[in-house]
């Protein structure tokens, strides 16, 4: 197997877990013990792995293919081609929505933020389904970290139709490093800004060795849906 830098993305459906190692995706159904591969990336790519409505979207980092497989039988449903290429590509995260998938590029040489998202979408009944570049996702607002990425209803502290980034930065002071949060305007990625109480999390120093933050939904009750508000979102 070819030694890629994948974070060992993953992802979990009610048919079983699905991992990206090396350059091979396995599968393990619920209750099992045995990893069966079902996809192998081109070039030895690294890979992120995403659930949602039944299938499992694997986007290969360096073709900016993605696999959709079906949950429940492992057959490969379709294949979306990259979009039209403008540029090297440093950021490449794909976002399951409730009721579509996105992608978000980073483009143009900017290496810390996104410059373009794009929709899943199919032109034709008949046809394969493609990428179109997206400017508005209505009252939703888009989540990503280092594995996943994933949409919730605007409210609250939540803007809509904005993409929330969690990164680590370097402080000016003394040299430390802080989490914080940045937030973008979908129809405007290049303007970046703090999230609200970013501030206050950036005096929160923490050690490099700690790795990627993730975004998760805390479970206060019933099990949080995608429409899950800014309460229950954690960094």
């Amino acid at each position: 197997r070819l030694s890629t830098d994948d974070g060992f993305a993953w992802d979990w459906s009610p048919h079983g877990v699905m991992v990206a190692r090396g350059d091979t995706v396995f599968f393990c159904k619920a209750g099992g013990d045995e990893w069966t591969p079902v996809h192998r990336s081109s070039h030895g790519s690294a890979m992120t792995v995403n659930y949602r409505g039944g299938f499992f979207f694997v986007l290969e980092e360096l073709s900016l293919r993605t696999a959709v497989i079906d949950a429940e039988t492992l057959d490969r449903s379709a294949e979306i081609d990259p979009p039209p290429r403008a540029g090297g590509v440093h950021l490449a995260f794909l976002v399951t929505s409730t009721d579509n998938v996105l992608l978000l590029l980073s483009r143009d040489g900017y290496r810390s933020t996104f410059t373009h998202a794009y929709r899943a979408h199919r032109p034709r009944q008949d046809g394969p389904v493609q990428w179109e570049q997206v400017k508005s996702i209505g009252d939703r607002a888009v989540f990503v970290d280092g594995a996943h990425g994933f949409t919730v209803r605007a409210g609250g502290r939540v803007r809509r139709n904005c993409v929330y980034v969690s990164k680590t930065v370097e402080l000016d002071d003394d040299g430390g490093m802080a989490r914080v949060v940045a937030v973008s305007p979908l129809n405007d990625l290049r303007k970046v800004a703090m999230a609200e109480g970013g501030e206050a999390l950036r005096r929160c120093k923490v050690e490099p060795v700690w790795g990627t933050s993730h975004w998760i939904m805390c479970n206060h009750g019933p099990s949080p849906s995608l429409g899950t508000n800014s309460s229950n979102l954690a960094l």
